[in-house]
């Protein structure tokens, strides 16, 4: 398996409901082991990918 590093947003309005989700939850971290564009589509409204990288490449993140 490839050592993927993940970085996502979720949105504090939706934290309360990810245990009302386990479904979709499961099935989002599970596409996370997949490309970046099929973990994309899976994220639930609420939680956003904001960058992959192998763990021996550097990320950077910007907020603005």
């Amino acid at each position: 398996m490839m050592s993927t590093r993940t970085v996502i947003e979720i949105n504090h309005d939706v934290l309360a409901d990810l245990i009302a989700w386990p479904n979709a939850i499961e099935k989002f971290l599970w596409a996370l082991s997949s490309t970046e564009e099929t973990a994309r589509r899976a994220a639930p409204n609420g939680i956003r990918i904001l960058g992959q990288r192998h763990h021996s490449e550097t990320l950077k993140l910007t907020v603005k």
